[in-house]
C-alpha cells in the first residue's frame, strides 16, 4: 500500500504588486528627448518580467521640463497582472505642450497626473518550483520552527514538489532522504517558505494534495488540518488513515480568512507532513496559494 504525501496550496491573489517567493519585480524605465530645463521625457516602463508590475514607477512619465518637455511616452506598460505601473502615468503619458509628463507628479508646468496603479489583482504567491526549506531527519523540528523567525538555517532546500516515491510512479522535484531502512523511514517531514505580498491581501484561497495527513500554519496560525487528530501533535504523531488508490490524487481546497496574515511585512507559510507509517513507499509535498491584492 503507498502512502504518499502531497501538498497543493493555491490561493488565487487577485493583485499584481505581488512577487513570488522566489521572484523579483522589475521597474519601468526612464525617458529619452529633453525639454527646455534639460528633463527628459519619459520612456515606456519596461514591459513585465514573470513577476513584474508593468514598471513600479512606469518610467515616472518623465516630469516633462520647464516650458515644454516631451511628454512620457507611456506611463509603465502592463505587466502580467496588468498593472500600469505604481507612480507611472496612463498608457499615453501626459501633454508635451506645456511640459508636464503623465506620472504621479505630473509635470513642472501644467501636465496630467499619471493614472496610478490599477485595482486590485490576481496573484500566486506561493507556485509549483518554489525554493523551500525542508527537514526530514527522524526528529521533531525546533519549537516555533514555523513563525516568527524560523530556525530553518540549517534545513535542506528544495524546489517543489517534494517527497519520495520507491513505486516511480511519481517524481517528485526534491527528493528526501529515508536512510537505509524501507521500514524505518522518518514518520514526518516540516517545510517552511517565506514570501513577500506587495500590498494588502484581500482573500486567499489554498489548494492542496495531501497523503498521508497535514497541518498548514501561515503567519503561525493553523489554518488547515487533515486527516490527523486534534490537539497537540508532534513528529511522532501518525496520520488518521492511510490514504491510498484514488484519494492519493485528491486535491483539496480551503480559503484562507485574511486576519490569519500577520502584519509583518514577511509572510512564512509552513506545513508538516505525517505518514500513517514508517514503511510507507512514498512521500509528496507540494502547495500553492493565491491570492487577491490591493497593490501598495
Amino acid at each position: 500500500m503507498r502512502h504518499p504525501t502531497w501538498l497543493v496550496i493555491c490561493c488565487a491573489f487577485a493583485g499584481c504588486s505581488l512577487s513570488k517567493a522566489s521572484g523579483e519585480r522589475f521597474n519601468g524605465s526612464g525617458g529619452a528627448a529633453a525639454g527646455s530645463s534639460s528633463w527628459p521625457a519619459g520612456g515606456a516602463g519596461n514591459a513585465a518580467g514573470t513577476w513584474a508590475q508593468g514598471g513600479s514607477e512606469g518610467g515616472v512619465g518623465g516630469v516633462g521640463g520647464v516650458g515644454g518637455g516631451g511628454s512620457g511616452a507611456g506611463g509603465g506598460m502592463a505587466g502580467s497582472t496588468s498593472m500600469g505601473g505604481s507612480n507611472g502615468g496612463s498608457a499615453s503619458g501626459g501633454s508635451a505642450q506645456t511640459g508636464g509628463a503623465a506620472g504621479s507628479t505630473g509635470g513642472s508646468a501644467s501636465g496630467a497626473s499619471g493614472s496610478g496603479g490599477g485595482g486590485p489583482v490576481n496573484v500566486t504567491l506561493v507556485d509549483t518550483g518554489a525554493l523551500w526549506r525542508y527537514r526530514h531527519e527522524g526528529s521533531q523540528a525546533d519549537a516555533g520552527w514555523y513563525w516568527p523567525e524560523p530556525n530553518t538555517a540549517a534545513w535542506q532546500k528544495g524546489a517543489s514538489p517534494l517527497g519520495f516515491d520507491e513505486g516511480n510512479f511519481f517524481m517528485p522535484a526534491t527528493v528526501l532522504s529515508w536512510g537505509s531502512d524501507a521500514d524505518n523511514k522518518p514518520i514526518t517531514a516540516y517545510f517552511a517558505l517565506p514570501f513577500t505580498p506587495n500590498g494588502t491581501v484581500l482573500s486567499a484561497e489554498l489548494r492542496f494534495r495531501r497523503d498521508d495527513a497535514i497541518v498548514i500554519y501561515l503567519d503561525g496560525k493553523e489554518i488547515v488540518r487533515n486527516n490527523i487528530k486534534n490537539g497537540a501533535i508532534a513528529y511522532a504523531t501518525r496520520a488518521d488513515v492511510c490514504i491510498d488508490g484514488t484519494a492519493e490524487n485528491e486535491i483539496l481546497t480551503r480559503t484562507v480568512d485574511v486576519s490569519n496574515f500577520a502584519s509583518a511585512p514577511v509572510h512564512i507559510i509552513a506545513a508538516e507532513i505525517h505518514q500513517c507509517s514508517k514503511s510507507s513507499s512514498d512521500l509528496i509535498f507540494n502547495l500553492e496559494l493565491d491570492a487577491l491584492i490591493s497593490p501598495n
